[in-house]
Parts: structure tokens; sequence; C-alpha cells
């Protein structure tokens, strides 16, 4: 018994060594290429620090481990890198896009209806086809025929404001905006009148709720096991996202519904109507699950992102009151020249637009982006090499607020992107929405309804902030930053 007492104890204790010199070995992987990173944990990794305010780690690796320029990080065993330096994520991004063609991967049920067809996580050839017909879906173009929908939305947005501002004159912002987006999303996407910004507590408005409802367990579940190697995720079943839930169901019946109404011969000339019509000339790619995909898709990243950033574009405003009375004299001025409230005077109001992507850039919805190494690569002047399924991350965040780009980069200034300004700003250190062929593919959109939104918003109230509320706190769910208890006063122009 005593002789094998010692041998299991030897065994364990082998096994124990092995593994501490396979993480060793790991854990030295950028090490062995001059990379530098942040002290790691054993077998951890790095994996701790992501499960909290992201941004404010990368800020750390970003100032004091090389993160400007390269920084390795692991995540348990798996390398990951991030990369600030402007011309190595010009070709990560563009010029190189062969080499980084994926988004992480990211695991879900096999036949997953609206997973294995969603644009964010399909990949390579697939990826491009589905891509490229729905990238007219989001031309300048179709931009002007939805304008009349969106600013509909708008006028539903000022109206509420003005109603309920005789009665309580302080919002909750996010959720506003948020039912503002929803409302738009809806109409331009499905046809269907969601009118949440009246009824938050509709099933349309929980179901799309609920697919942000990330508790700690979720959020551990999803960074473990997009940390695990491939194999053992499929070999186990691992899954880190699963659209078989009730809300999933909810949004989708939403989109079959639509798609029946459509077959039966009404056309709004919406997002629906133009899957719809590619689905006909491209009937072996856009399957009714792919349209369904896309659409449920569309719905909830374009909440978040047109909720966060018209959320954060307030607050600002709020704070420097006097730019609402600048946004106001160009309206009308605008107006004036382009005969009427069109689509031609609202996209030529420069000092919005500058003031919505000054405060993203200072708050940018999406924190970091990610892409996946897919082909062996050797990042130019240097001696590192990116192996194939080494994730590389892009922190947004921390390059928005460098002083090398952005001069006092804390303080919020809208003429840093005025036309006359623009020439000054290095290429991809400006990335709210992404870059290169595999960015935010209804980026435009989003800018529009923002922009619709305080058009009409700022010719009828006041954004002002709120006595006692005056400083901003933010908190971050994995990639995404979102207000923390946002409230602005919001008054009727007539009161001044």
């Amino acid at each position: 018994n005593r002789n094998m007492a010692f041998e299991t104890w030897a065994l364990l204790l082998a096994i124990g060594a092995l593994l501490w010199i396979y993480n060793r070995w790991r854990h030295n992987y950028w090490a062995r290429q001059g990379v530098p990173s942040a002290p790691a944990i054993p077998f951890l990794g790095h994996f701790h620090k992501l499960m909290t305010d992201v941004h404010l780690y990368n800020e750390e690796v970003y100032k004091k481990h090389g993160g400007s320029m390269l920084s390795g990080r692991y995540e348990l065993q798996s390398p990951s890198l991030l990369v600030g330096d402007p011309e190595l994520i010009t070709r990560i991004l563009i010029k190189d896009f062969d080499h980084f063609r994926n988004h992480r991967k990211l695991y879900y049920k096999k036949r997953d209806p609206l997973m294995s067809h969603n644009l964010f996580m399909i990949e390579d050839d697939y990826w491009k086809k589905v891509r490229s017909i729905m990238t007219p879906t989001f031309s300048s173009g179709k931009m002007k025929s939805v304008f009349q929908l969106v600013i509909d939305q708008a006028d539903k947005l000022s109206q509420y404001c003005m109603k309920t501002s005789m009665k309580n004159k302080e919002f909750d912002i996010s959720k506003l905006f948020g039912s503002f987006a929803l409302d738009t999303i809806a109409s331009i996407s499905f046809g269907f009148e969601a009118n949440s910004i009246e009824n938050l507590e509709s099933p349309f408005v929980k179901a799309v709720e609920e697919t942000f409802d990330f508790g700690t367990v979720d959020i551990l579940k999803y960074l473990f096991v997009n940390s695990m190697p491939k194999s053992i995720n499929d070999f186990f079943g691992l899954y880190s996202i699963d659209s078989d839930k009730e809300c999933y169901h909810v949004l989708t019946k939403i989109v079959k519904d639509a798609l029946d109404t459509r077959r039966k011969g009404v056309k709004r000339g919406d997002f629906l109507d133009l899957m719809l019509e590619a689905q006909v000339n491209h009937p072996e790619t856009v399957s009714d699950d792919c349209i369904s995909s896309q659409s449920v898709t569309f719905l909830i990243a374009g909440y978040h992102t047109t909720a966060m950033s018209s959320s954060f574009t307030a607050y600002f405003l709020a704070k420097h009151p006097e730019y609402q009375d600048k946004i106001r004299r160009e309206l009308q001025e605008k107006i004036t020249q382009h005969g009427g409230f069109n689509y031609q005077a609202i996209n030529d109001c420069k000092l919005l637009d500058a003031c919505i992507s000054e405060s993203i850039r200072i708050l940018p919805p999406v924190l970091y982006h990610e892409r996946e190494c897919t082909k062996k690569y050797n990042a130019p002047n240097t001696s590192v090499t990116i192996d194939e399924g080494v994730v590389v991350a892009i922190p947004a965040y921390n390059l928005h607020h460098d002083a090398r780009y952005w001069p006092e980069p804390e303080e919020w200034r809208p003429e840093r992107f005025m036309p006359e300004n623009k020439d000054q700003i290095v290429p991809n250190t400006y990335l709210p929405f992404g870059g290169g062929p595999r960015s935010c593919i209804a980026s435009r959109f989003a800018k529009l309804e923002i922009r619709c939104a305080f058009a009409r918003l700022l010719q009828d109230m006041e954004l002002k902030l709120v006595p006692g509320k005056e400083t901003l706190k933010t908190k971050s769910v994995i990639d995404m930053l979102q207000p923390d208890d946002l409230t602005l006063q919001i008054t009727p122009l007539i009161e001044e």
C-alpha cells in the first residue's frame, strides 16, 4: 500500500511538473519573439483581467507593456496580441487583410440557424459572398430612400420628449435612445411598428434587452470557451453563444411573420425588401435562415451602437450647451439651402456630424476590434511572427485617448472632425466602427439615425445636465461600453 501511495504521488507530481513546464513554454510564446507582455498568472494568463473593465486593463498594457506598438497576452494558454501601431493596424485591417479575414472564432451549437449565418461570425468565402450581397443595402442611395422612415421615428422621439417633459423633465437617456434605435431599426428592417418608446414593457423590447443581459456566469463562459483550443471545444461540444433562448425565438418569429407578409405583395422599400430581392438573385446564398440571421443581427448590433453613441453625444451636448445653439443655426442654414428638412440638409450638417464623431472618439461603444490570423504572418519591420489562429486585438478606446494622435485627448473638441481638420487625423487611430472590409457594414445607417434624432430633438428641445449628476460614469461588458445611470434634463425651447 505504501508503494502504491508513493507511486500515485510520484505520478501526480510528474503530471504537475509536466503541466507546469507546458504552461511556462506556452506563456513564453511572446517572450521568445521579443514581444513585451504584462506579468501573467500561471495557467490563467491574463484571463482574470479580461473579466473586468477591459479598456482600463488595455490602457495599462498600452502605456506600460508595449501595447502602443505590440504587447502579448495570454487567454488561459492561448496567446493573443494587442496592436496599437497605426501602420501595422492598417496592414492588418486593410493591406494584408488576406491574413486576417475573420473575426475571433465564437462557438455556438451546431446547425444553429441564427449564428451559422450571422455576418459577424461567418468566415472566409461564405462571409465574402454574404457581405458583397448585403453591401448595396447600406449604400448612400439606399440611405436616401429610407430617410423618411428614419425621420418619422425621430419625430416620435421629439414628440415623446415634448409631451413627457410637461410632467417630468429628467430622462433615462440610455433607455430613451435605446427605444428610438429599436423603433427605427424595427421599422426599417421588418416594417414592424414597435412603438417601444411608449411601451418599454412590450415583449419585443424585453426580448432585445435580454440578449444583452450578461451575468457574471455568462461572461465567464463566453471568455472561457473562446479562450479554449478549437479541438477541445469541438470534442466536448462547448459553446459560448446560445440562440436557443426565448428572446431569440421572439425576434425570429417577428422576422418570419414579416417575410410572409412581404411575399403576399406588401412592399416598403426597406431592409427586408432589399434582402428578398437579393434572395431572388442569389438563392443559393441568401436563404430564409440567412435573412432572419442578418435581420436579428442588424437589430441587436444596431440597437447597442446607436443607443450608446446617441447617449454619449447627448451627454457632451448637455455639458457644452453652446454647441446646441451652433447646431440649430447650422441646421436652419442647411434647411434653407436645400429647400427643406431633407436628406441633403441633414447630410450637410458638418458640425452636428463632428459633435457625434468627437463624442464616440472619447467614448466608443465598441472598445476594441479583433481579427484572427488565418495565414501565418510576419509583421513588417519586426522579427515578430503571428501564427495562424492567434487573435489580434486593436484597442480603439486606447487609440482614441493617445495624446500622440489626439492633443489633450480627454477634452471634447468637435472641431477635430470638421472638414478643414480631417486631414490631421492619423489613419486608423479613429475606429469607432472598426476598419477595412470587416468594418461595421451598417455604420452609414447608424450615423444617419443619430443625425436625424438630434436634428429633430434640438429643433424643439434643450439638453441639460442634472444638478449633482454632472459626472458621467461608464461600465464595460466584454467589448461594449455603456453609461452607468445617465440622466439628463430635456426641456422645451419655448421655456427659454
